[in-house]
């Protein structure tokens, strides 16, 4: 026996409530991953919410992810239902004893307490079924009138005796609470090994108390794997996210030139040495807040050190850095370190990048 899909879905939709009280709900991309394979022995089955995301796992030999789906509240107003012209769309009545014999012969044994659907219509693609509910229910939906819900698109389906297995679906809506006595409507989008279809499940006036947009169903039979229907790999087109602005390279000038050839060569910006009594000792890093805050640098970039260090701009400084200083000086809040250690000019030059 497997554990319904509309089992897992009232578990999440109950899990919701806590987050989306009243109002419309909904649940969406919802995948089961492997099925929750029911026996004689009892099943613990756990569902986890983490914000808007629901997981719903079982224990057996640890704990196994059977179901993940997204929640989130909805003011959809959906349109009533026309019964009436879906009706005149499906002449063909079947009886639903009839129906659940037929289920059976192909794998689906409905147990008494399943067997709600009292009448049953179907046309090209489509078909109507009317649901009675024996209980009174409370839950926020009612299992086993979902599972009702989802019956009615066997009877949609072109060849009565493929046999399919619910996999997930794109969105269920509950708009309001149901009622005991419900009508399902369901289209079918495409028919082969995989059918997708959409339901609409409302009051014998049309009210629309849920909708179900692209359930998807995997052909299957009786002798085959689990895995063999339950997994494919399917790639899929996605827009590569936008590009970063490449971060700006602060470079201060040398006697020797080499800091004006790399700023050429790396569109850095290059910074002269104010005028200084002494030479510049690039390991002290006093020597570069005295750099940092003069005007030909702190003003060109528009802000003091300190906002152009740890708030503004990711300052690169190019210079060398034997001693291991400038990255002292970047972690305190000016950025990173771009480190040209000229060392010997004939051997090249090595860049280090910190």
């Amino acid at each position: 026996m497997i554990f319904p899909i509309a089992a897992f879905v009232e578990m999440a939709i109950a899990a919701g409530r806590d987050r989306v009280p009243t109002g419309a709900i909904s649940l969406s991309d919802f995948k089961i991953q492997q099925p929750i394979v029911l026996s004689t022995n009892e099943t613990p089955v756990q569902l986890v919410r983490t914000d808007d995301r629901v997981e719903i796992f079982s224990q057996k030999d640890g704990w196994n992810r059977h179901a993940i789906g997204t929640l989130n509240a909805t003011d959809d107003r959906p349109d009533s239902i026309d019964l009436a012209a879906i009706r005149a769309n499906c002449p063909r009545s079947i009886d639903p004893a009839i129906y659940y014999q037929e289920a059976r012969s192909i794998g689906f044994d409905y147990g008494a307490s399943f067997q709600m659907l009292r009448q049953i219509w179907q046309g090209d693609g489509q078909a109507i079924g009317e649901i009675h509910l024996s209980e009174s229910s409370p839950y926020h939906f009612h299992p086993i009138a979902l599972d009702a819900a989802l019956q009615v698109v066997g009877a949609a389906l072109p060849d009565a005796d493929a046999t399919y297995l619910p996999v997930g679906f794109d969105r269920f809506t509950l708009h309001r609470p149901p009622i005991d006595r419900l009508w399902s409507v369901v289209k079918l989008r495409t028919v082969s090994d995989r059918v997708i279809a959409d339901l609409q499940i409302c009051t014998e006036t049309g009210e629309r108390i849920a909708t179900l947009d692209g359930l998807h169903l995997q052909k299957t039979n009786q002798q085959s794997n689990w895995q063999d229907w339950l997994y494919e790999v399917e790639w899929r087109s996605i827009d590569l996210p936008p590009q970063s602005e490449p971060t700006p390279l602060l470079i201060f000038g040398d006697r020797q030139g080499f800091g004006q050839a790399f700023a050429q060569a790396t569109g850095g910006m290059l910074v002269d040495a104010p005028q200084r009594d002494r030479p510049l000792d690039p390991p002290l890093v006093g020597d570069f807040e005295d750099w940092l805050g003069s005007p030909s640098i702190g003003g060109g970039l528009g802000g003091s050190p300190s906002q152009i260090g740890a708030n503004r701009l990711p300052v690169e400084l190019g210079c060398g850095d034997r001693s291991g200083r400038l990255r002292e000086f970047a972690a305190s809040g000016a950025g990173g370190t771009f480190g040209l250690d000229a060392g010997d000019r004939d051997a090249g030059s090595r860049v280090d990048r910190g």
